[in-house]
């Protein structure tokens, strides 16, 4: 049977037939302990529903739980694997801009002229700062991609 093992803001563990599964939570903290009650909910029904009707694959359930799109948190879950579906290309703050180009700094040696693609991006920081623009947008998806 399932027992629930252990829950936490950041997931949940059940345990099946001494098997530990992980289902990982995506969310904000104001949404989290509504959502992991749910999800707890959801995940012992649905287990218990599969051992009843003696369908346990855990590899089909396993794949079943990672098909659940995060709408909300703009992930896709797919075979165990996360990626965000869009974000937003413009920057809530000052300091947002600069965590986005202090990570460009690790990849800096492995990418030529990426400091000469982000230089409008670093000039927005100074003093007298330039507005955001088409320009800048651009410049972050060029980074992206």
């Amino acid at each position: 049977m399932i027992t629930l093992y252990k829950t936490s803001h950041e997931s949940i563990i059940s345990k099946i037939n001494g098997l530990k599964l992980v289902f990982p939570f995506l969310e904000k903290p104001k949404t989290r302990n509504l959502n992991l009650i749910k999800a707890c909910f959801i995940h012992t029904n649905h287990f218990n529903a599969l051992i009843q009707g003696n369908h346990i694959h855990l590899m089909h359930l396993k794949q079943d739980v990672f098909l659940q799109k995060q709408n909300e948190n703009h992930h896709n879950i797919f075979q165990g694997t996360i990626t965000p579906i869009e974000r937003s290309l413009t920057f809530a703050n000052k300091t947002q801009q600069q965590r986005f180009l202090e990570s460009l700094n690790y990849v800096l040696n492995f990418y030529p002229n990426l400091s000469i693609i982000a230089k409008p991006l670093h000039d927005r920081l100074r003093k007298n700062r330039i507005l955001w623009s088409d320009e800048h947008i651009r410049i972050i998806q060029q980074i992206k991609k």
